[in-house]
């Protein structure tokens, strides 16, 4: 995949006309067979409409389909790992976000 979906980029789009992206905390994750242009494009839109986002608050998942079972469970320990932190980093950056 080269590009994200049009659905994702339509309602996007949709709201950058308002604030309703502007210095909101975010996380963003691709998932895909390949996704690494498409995860890049996401994250220069992101920052494009002034969302909040850490390089941890980011997760690439190349490959997912031999990653997950057919119950749709993660069977990839590094893939299980780079979940629990990207979670982590973005409860520090809404922690960091609202001052508690």
């Amino acid at each position: 995949m080269f590009s994200i979906p049009s659905g994702l980029k339509n309602a996007i789009e949709w709201c950058v006309a308002t604030t309703v992206f502007s210095d909101k905390p975010v996380r963003l994750l691709t998932a895909s067979a390949s996704g690494q242009k498409g995860h890049e494009e996401l994250q220069l839109i992101m920052k494009t409409i002034m969302t909040r986002f850490t390089m941890e608050t980011t997760l690439l998942i190349p490959g997912i389909k031999g990653k997950i079972n057919t119950q749709g469970e993660i069977t990839d320990a590094k893939t299980m790992a780079g979940l629990i932190k990207f979670t982590d980093a973005f409860k520090t950056l809404v922690h960091d976000a609202d001052g508690t």
